[in-house]
């Protein structure tokens, strides 16, 4: 596929850009800061995510595998469509490894600029 087209056109979504396998490896190698605010994005409610900083939940408190397991099944159920967020929060943190020409179009998408437009902000 084009990306060419993807860019011109914009009818593409991000999953057919950026791979799920490309965000799957993307959270395998966060850290605990980056898996909390994906994980508050697309699973609040789980304990994993909500007790992660509370000293109270032995359990759940600092316990990184757990809350990168509870981000790996929110994210790998089919049902999910919190894309944007997801690869708008790996972006910024720079934990997504893409290629060049999915790099323009995550930043044309998420923020309407061209890549070197980005350098600036």
């Amino acid at each position: 596929m084009s990306l060419i087209m993807a860019r011109s056109g914009s009818k593409y979504k991000f999953q057919d850009i950026i791979p799920l396998q490309n965000i799957i490896d993307s959270i395998n190698s966060s850290s605990g800061d980056v898996l909390l605010e994906v994980g508050r994005a697309v699973a609040p409610q789980e304990y994993a995510i909500r007790f992660y900083k509370d000293r109270s939940q032995p359990r759940f408190y600092n316990n990184i595998e757990r809350l990168r397991y509870t981000v790996l099944k929110a994210i790998t159920v089919s049902s999910f469509n919190h894309w944007e967020q997801v690869l708008n929060i790996l972006y910024k943190n720079h934990v997504l490894d893409l290629d060049e020409e999915q790099e323009i179009f995550l930043n044309e998408k998420l923020y309407g600029i061209a890549n070197e437009d980005r350098d600036f902000q």
